[in-house]
């Protein structure tokens, strides 16, 4: 899964670093929330084959849906590309946001310490992409990075 539709994810280049491998078949997973309440089904998914058998795939919802992967699926089995759930890993990234150590300096810009500090207990709070995109947590694996504001 990836936040942002272009380039390489970098939990997928940390995979590739760390473990020296590149799965048979890859999905490249965007999750997109539109400014509308829902989104056709027709509209849903997008698809593209960027090298053989690595895909980027765009799903869109809109702010009153709850995405769930069994339905991205499906989507992508009905346009004949299918991904048994059973044996599908999936890849997701993990930031753990850092607060930087010790009040700003005078003339410096940026966000007051206590927010900083607030922001990363509130990210650390949020709900897990597992629970939230229903994937099945036997399956997922998390590649964690720091990440200082």
């Amino acid at each position: 899964m990836a936040g942002d539709p272009w380039g390489v994810p970098a939990p997928l280049l940390h995979n590739m670093k760390h473990n020296k491998v590149l799965h048979q078949r890859v999905a490249i997973l965007t999750i997109q929330t539109k400014e509308v309440p829902f989104v056709s089904k027709r509209d849903r998914i997008s698809i593209q084959e960027v090298i053989p058998n690595i895909y980027r795939i765009i799903a869109n919802y809109g702010f009153m849906e709850i995405p769930k992967m069994k339905h991205i699926l499906e989507a992508c089995r009905q346009r004949d590309i299918n991904f048994n759930v059973n044996e599908t890993t999936f890849v997701l990234g993990r930031e753990t946001i850092i607060a930087e150590k010790g009040p700003n300096r005078p003339g410096e810009t940026g966000m007051a310490h206590w927010r900083e500090r607030l922001f990363a207990i509130m990210s650390k709070n949020a709900q897990r992409p597992t629970a939230f995109f229903r994937i099945p947590p036997n399956q997922v694996i998390e590649v964690g990075i720091q990440v200082e504001i």
